[in-house]
Order: structure tokens, then sequence, then C-alpha cells
């Protein structure tokens, strides 16, 4: 069955006990694939590969994505991607 459900996760400054993450959850359901972006840009190709996929995809979005473009710009940061290089 082609689906695709998209979700928040994450602290936003509460406390680890708040995180709210519901990956472990659906682990042990078989057939469902689990994606969880690490940037904004991952979370668009990820997306577009989830809606063109032909089984469940949830798609866990951390609350600190929302509001970023492209790679990670902060100080200290790695940025493994190939468009850098």
């Amino acid at each position: 069955m082609p689906i695709t459900m998209r979700a928040p996760v994450g602290v936003t400054g509460r406390g680890s006990q708040h995180a709210q993450n519901l990956e472990p959850y659906f682990l042990s359901c078989p057939g469902i694939k689990i994606v969880a972006p690490s940037t904004a840009y991952d979370a668009c190709g990820l997306l577009r590969a989830a809606v063109r996929d032909d089984d469940p995809v949830l798609i866990f979005e951390h609350k600190l994505l929302y509001g970023s473009k492209g790679m990670r710009a902060e100080s200290g940061s790695f940025d493994a991607s190939s468009e850098n290089t």
C-alpha cells in the first residue's frame, strides 16, 4: 500500500524526557520503511523518494529542521555532502 506519512519529533528545549520520538514503536512493524532526515536538504530528497515508493513510508522530521534551508550552516558542523566538493 503506497502511503507516506510525515511527523514532527524531537526536543525543542523542554528536556530529553519530552522528546516524543515515535521511531522505536514502528521499528518492529514489518513492511514499514522509516526515514529520519538530518538536514532540510535530505528531507526534500527523502520525501520525494518516499512519495514514489510503493511501500508505506514514515518520515520523522526533527522539529528544529522546520524553517531551515539547505545544508547545515552552524560553525563546527561536518558536511559530508557532495555539493561542497
